[in-house]
């Protein structure tokens, strides 16, 4: 492992698209959005910092940077992970300290059937689940409703609502076609885990994986809203889903719990290809924790109620001081 003393780092990050997607886009904005607050923190830390955003027509331009390091930011997933792909391997060929995981690192963690597969490989303990192609496939008859249906290559809850948890044979069906139609990708169904709802943030310290105190989602329940990240929930303020999970806590963890998130966190942090800060989406079904998701390059967000910064806060580090423990630990590949 190759460090480097940093002084001038260069934000990256994907521009906002102007076409396209409205989905996407609004996704997009937020990465820029996280992008200055980057900037800002890591200025306020002491350094020398340029931003630096591409489109999916300008991915070569990252062979330009000359700074001492990136803070990565590039979030392109579904059917622009190929983008993402060409991105995160110029910059593994820059020669250069880089924030974040490896291009097999973020394929882990955005693609869910890979992910789901190291999962098994590993005994990470997750919701069982079934990859449908087309909809037409027979349910796995020891797959237990209720389920809950998601495109495999999206993030940031995108195809998420509602009504994306199904009761039965017939709803699961026609979730799963429609899912195909709209996103042109498999979907998975995993069970639903009913229980409290945390993000496991880990970063590190001298090369080793420091887990942070967990940030529980604090779900409100209006209307009979369950309590699952939707769309509509992170992203669209019109809706009244949207002040329903716009609070984190630290939460009283038993003991026996904290070991055995920790142990969890460790193995995935180790073994799922994360650098430098990653967040495990958990559900705790009475103590047992089930691992939803891992994030390699999650959202990184300033906001003092969002999941990171209530995590570091707790453990002691503000928001440059975040930022700087991850710049350190940042390396060459």
């Amino acid at each position: 492992m190759k460090k480097i003393k940093i002084s001038m780092i260069t934000v990256l990050y994907n521009k906002p698209e102007i076409e396209g997607s409205i989905v996407n886009a609004i996704a997009d904005y937020d990465t820029y959005e996280s992008a200055v607050g980057v900037a800002e923190g890591l200025t306020r830390a002491g350094y020398e910092v340029e931003m630096f955003g591409i489109d999916k027509n300008n991915i070569a331009d990252i062979r330009k940077i000359r700074s001492d390091g990136i803070f990565n930011l590039i979030e392109w997933t579904g059917s622009d992970m190929i983008y993402a792909l060409e991105a995160f391997n110029l910059v593994q060929r820059l020669d250069i300290p880089y924030t974040g995981s490896d291009a097999k690192g973020l394929l882990w963690s955005v693609d869910k059937i890979r992910m789901k597969k190291r999962f098994g490989e590993l005994d990470i303990p997750s919701p069982k689940h079934q990859i449908f192609i087309t909809g037409e496939e027979k349910k796995d008859k020891s797959l237990r409703f209720p389920l809950i249906i998601k495109p495999v290559y999206e993030h940031c809850g995108i195809g998420i609502s509602q009504e994306s948890v199904v009761s039965d044979v017939k709803k699961i069906k026609g979730k799963i076609k429609e899912g195909v139609a709209k996103f042109s990708q498999p979907m998975i169904a995993e069970e639903y885990i009913d229980g409290t709802e945390l993000h496991v943030t880990i970063i590190e310290t001298k090369g080793r994986p420091w887990i942070l105190p967990p940030a529980e989602v604090c779900f409100s329940n209006i209307n009979g809203a369950l309590p699952i990240m939707t769309y509509d929930m992170k992203w669209d303020d019109k809706s009244p889903e949207y002040t329903l999970a716009d609070v984190m806590k630290v939460p009283a963890l038993p003991d026996s719990v904290m070991r055995e998130l920790q142990l969890v966190a460790r193995k995935c942090y180790i073994k799922m290809g994360a650098r430098d800060y990653s967040r495990l989406d958990v559900r705790l079904h009475g103590n047992k924790p089930y691992v939803l998701e891992i994030n390699n390059n999650p959202g990184i967000d300033f906001d003092p109620d969002s999941g990171i910064t209530v995590s570091a806060r707790k453990a002691g580090l503000d928001w440059p001081g975040l930022l700087t423990n991850i710049v350190s630990e940042a390396h060459v590949a």
